[in-house]
This record gives structure tokens, sequence and C-alpha cells, in this order.
């Protein structure tokens, strides 16, 4: 049991720092506050959970764990923020356009009829996935392996960058919500709110919904300019508290056909709990999240197979196989690479199912670099933070293109369950608006310059 008993311990050390961090930077918060809210929230409450099950998930059984790889995973995470901290307070003179105040200002400007025409389509994308395709939500590999020929190209390459997409609409419309003069205004952007997110969390799920929850606090209490944590405060908590509650066990009670493939049959709809008992079947999250492994398990998996088995390196080759995932196949027709589960399979000797866990970037970084990783993954955030700024700077004053820029970004970083490569798919994405842009730009002086001669010849 001494496993379960080092994670509760480490995890709850987490939990106390990120208590911490947010009763003493509640007001003034910035895009870096945000990315270390969001790890030490991954490495805190979703380990917290899994060390209070004293059995085996579906890959690990942690009464037998490695104590000493268990503390080197909250180590190795927590050296690297504070690096990232003290990096940035030397490097980052000026964090003004990193502000969530400045953020959710550009992003309330951000064109209303443009940010209705991309809601409907988002909204209208969904259900046509689902009547055209039976596809509703995240396609498990498996499903994926049976009907991923037979989806169009579009329609698959849509659906890679739809919770992006939507993440984005999301901040906008919350963005709406706070900064909305007038109060009809706001309470239309709430709704409208309210009414997006469960398309949104159809295809994320819990780790979508509760991504935007967290987003949605840090916004609502940065442009309060108030302390989150105040007694008064206390109520708005409990309400969150059973939100999240209720929605987790929602999702969990109908996962099996939110996840499904094809059309929900009647026999299927009869078997569903009805809402109200599924929203309260605590059972059901509570049973997934004791097999499911978390990310941090990841991470855990790499440094025991290096410190107590004594397992290599990958050497670059995961950000290779990345670096050539991210190449688009209308460009590549006839690409080839390798997933990060087949070559750990490889690495370790198992059957990739036997590993099939989320990744993180501090485990991948490990994975590939080994203790380097300390510094290259700050090294990496950082020059992220850095070239978010300065895209926000370039783009001051086009609401639209700082929306797309930093959304993208921001995306990222909150997104702490991820491959290790998804940043080649964020250069790729950022390579590409900043062509639009300069396509834009070069329209709008070429028409000014134009339109000043018309009116000089005049």
């Amino acid at each position: 049991m001494s496993g379960n008993w080092s994670i509760i311990v480490f995890s709850s050390l987490f939990i106390f720092i990120v208590t911490l961090y947010l009763s003493r930077k509640s007001t003034g918060i910035d895009v870096l506050d945000v990315y270390i809210i969001f790890v030490l929230f991954h490495f805190g409450f979703y380990p917290f959970v899994r060390g209070l099950n004293f059995g085996k998930d579906l890959i690990f059984d942690f009464t037998q764990g490695d104590s000493l790889s268990i503390g080197l995973v909250f180590a190795h995470v927590l050296i690297i923020l504070l690096i990232l901290k003290l990096l940035s307070l030397i490097f980052i003179k000026n964090m003004n356009y990193l502000k969530i105040t400045y953020i959710m200002e550009s992003y309330s400007q951000v064109n209303k009829y443009l940010l209705y025409s991309i809601y409907s389509i988002l909204v209208i994308f969904q259900i046509f996935s689902y009547y055209k395709y039976g596809v509703q939500s995240y396609i498990p590999p498996s499903d994926f392996e049976n009907i991923g020929k037979f989806l169009p190209y579009w329609f698959t390459s849509f659906r890679t960058i739809y919770p992006l997409v939507t993440f984005c609409v999301c901040v906008v419309l919350l963005s709406k919500v706070f900064k909305a003069k007038a109060r009809k205004n706001q309470i239309l952007w709430l709704v409208l709110t309210i009414f997006f997110i469960p398309f949104a969390s159809m295809y994320g799920g819990k780790r979508f919904f509760i991504s935007i929850l967290i987003v949605s606090i840090v916004f609502y209490f940065d442009n309060k300019n108030e302390n989150i944590f105040k007694l008064r405060n206390l109520k708005y908590g409990l309400i969150l508290v059973i939100a999240v509650f209720l929605f987790c066990n929602l999702f969990e009670s109908y996962r099996d056909i939110l996840e499904g493939v094809g059309k929900v049959t009647s026999d299927e709809v009869k078997k569903l709990k009805d809402p109200l008992s599924a929203a309260i079947n605590y059972q059901s999250t509570l049973a997934f999240l004791s097999k499911r492994p978390g990310t941090w398990e990841f991470s855990y998996l790499v440094l025991s197979k290096q410190t107590v088995d004594g397992i290599s390196i990958t050497k670059g080759k995961i950000v290779t196989e990345g670096l050539k995932s991210a190449i688009p196949r209308y460009l590549w027709p006839n690409k080839n690479f390798s997933l990060i589960d087949d070559m750990l399979g490889q690495l370790y000797g198992v059957r990739p199912k036997e590993i099939d866990i989320g990744k993180n970037n501090y485990g991948v970084a490990q994975l590939e670099i080994g203790y380097f990783s300390i510094a290259i993954v700050p090294l990496t955030i950082l020059i992220l933070l850095i070239l978010m700024s300065y895209l926000n700077i370039i783009a001051n004053q086009y609401p639209f293109f700082l929306w797309v820029f930093s959304g993208n970004i921001l995306f990222y970083l909150i997104n702490i369950e991820e491959p290790g490569t998804e940043i080649f798919f964020l250069l790729r994405h950022i390579l590409m608006i900043l062509i639009v842009f300069g396509i834009f730009i070069l329209f709008q002086k070429t028409y000014f310059i134009l339109r000043e001669r018309f009116i000089t010849h005049k």
C-alpha cells in the first residue's frame, strides 16, 4: 500500500500548492498562471482520487508501486514549473499582453456576426455528423479502424480541429458574457454559452467540460478583480462542485451511447437511465475513475522504467514521427509515421494496449531526452508565451486574428493530457494563420492606397 499512500501525500501537496497559488493570484492573472493552475490541477486532483483506490486500474496496481518513481513524477513537474516561473520573470518583461483581462477585452470585440456564423457551423456540423455518419463524439480507436476508411477526408480533418474551434468559441462567448455593458446582451451571450457547451462537450467529454469550467472561474474572478477565497464565494463553489458531479455522472451513465458509432436504436434508448437517475448515479463515475489511468501515470511509467528497469530513452524518435504526422497528407500523400503507443510497445516489449495511457509533455520529454527535459520543457513553454505576447501585439488592432492566434496557444497550454507532439500542429496552425493575416494586411493596405488615390484624383 506504500504506493497509494505516496500518491496521496504528493498529490495532496499539489492540491495545497494550487490552493495557495489561487489565494495569492486570484487577481491580475496571466496566461502563465492559467497554465500553472491546470498543471497543478491535473497532477493534484486526479492522482489524489486514484490514490484512494487501493486496487488495480487498467494498467497499474499502486499497492505495489515504486514510491521513489512516484515521488520523481511530482518532483519532476514541480521543478519544471519553478524553472518556468523563474525564466518568465527574467525574459518576459511586459506581461500586459498575456493578462487575462486584456485577452477577455480583446475577445469581447470579435465581430458578433462572424461569431454567430462559426457558432452555427459547429452546431450544424455536430448534428450532421450524427445523422449522416452516426458519429456524435470521440471515436474510439477500435471503432475508427472499422469506419475510418469510409469517412471523407474533409470530415475527419474537420473533426481533428473541432475541439480547438469549439474551445475558441467558448472563450469568446465567456468574454462577451463578462465584458458586456448592457444587461440584455449579457443574458443573450450567457444563454448562447449554456446552449453551446453541451455540443462542445459531446466531443471533448468531461475533460473539455472541466477545462471550460476552470477557465470560466478564472475569467469570472479576474473580471470581478477579487480574491477567489472569500466566504461569500463558498456558495458558488458548492454550485460548481454539484454541477461537475452531475455532469460527470450523466456522461459516464451515457458513455457507451455517446462514444458508440451509429444511430441510437430504440432498444438502446429503453436501456438508458432517465436523466435524473443518471445524474445521481455516482457509482459509474467512481468505477471509471478507479479504472482509467490518468495522464500522470504515463510519467510514472516512463520514470519507473528508467529508474527501476534501466530502460533507455527514445532519443528524439517521437518528435521526428510527430513532425511527420503534422505535415498535411495533401502535401505528402504517401507519408508513413509511427504512433507513440507503437514505439512504446517496442521499447518496453509489450502490446500497445497494455500501456494505453493519456500522454503529457513532461513524460514524453523525459522519455525522449531524459532529465534534460527539466530544461527543455520550461524553455518550450516560455517560447510559446513570448510568441503569444508578440502575436497579440501585432494583432492588437485586429480582434479576430488576435483571437485565433492566442486561442490556439491557450488551447495547447491547458491541454495537459496530449501526446507530446501537438506542438507541431499548433505551429502549423500559427503559420497558416500568419499567412492569412499577412494577405489580409496586404489587401487592406492596397485598398487604403487605392481609395486615397481615388479620392485625391476625384
